[in-house]
């Protein structure tokens, strides 16, 4: 999505403040294939965004799977919810039990259980091949696929954004 300079610089303003990352998983963290399939570099992406002193979740409609908790603690991703039905109401419940102002939180999802959550966070993000519905409703969309590098661009452009960037120097070789 392109922004006029104006909105872009009002995005710009609010992304400073994100202190929490919401991730779907399937079509976000992977390209909705099954088996999942992970990119190392949305891995990179997330580590340096933690790494800052952030913090990320995963949101996941889907069933428990031992792959996506191993790749979450590996990253060092603070939850991992799974099989969640009414994901906005789940994350209403969320930051208030963990007293995390709305404003504070990014959602990044690609389908439509994602709408609910998306009116929940402060920014909503949808990678470029999410469903039309959600790319339209999204305050941001990326240039890269789910599954695809869309979460390691989203995690640059917050570390850019808040000062940040050096917490990846140490990943690029």
């Amino acid at each position: 999505m392109t922004f006029p300079l104006c909105l872009w610089s009002v995005i710009d303003k609010r992304l400073r403040f994100i202190t929490l990352l919401v991730l779907d998983c399937d079509g976000v963290l992977t390209d909705g294939t099954i088996p999942r399939r992970f990119s190392v570099y949305d891995g990179a992406g997330i580590k340096g965004f933690i790494d800052s002193g952030k913090k990320v979740i995963i949101l996941s409609g889907a069933p428990w799977d031992r792959n996506l908790q191993e790749r979450a603690e590996k990253l060092g991703i603070w939850h991992v919810f799974s099989g969640v039905k009414d994901k906005g109401l789940f994350l209403e419940f969320f930051l208030e039990a963990n007293n995390i102002n709305p404003e504070k939180v990014l959602y990044m999802g690609d389908d439509l259980n994602d709408l609910p959550a998306f009116r929940k966070a402060g920014i909503s993000v949808a990678p470029k091949n999410a469903v039309k519905i959600i790319r339209n409703e999204a305050d941001f969309v990326t240039k890269k696929e789910g599954g695809n590098g869309a979460v390691r661009e989203l995690c640059d452009l917050l570390l850019k954004t808040d000062g940040n960037y050096k917490a990846v120097k140490k990943y690029i070789r």
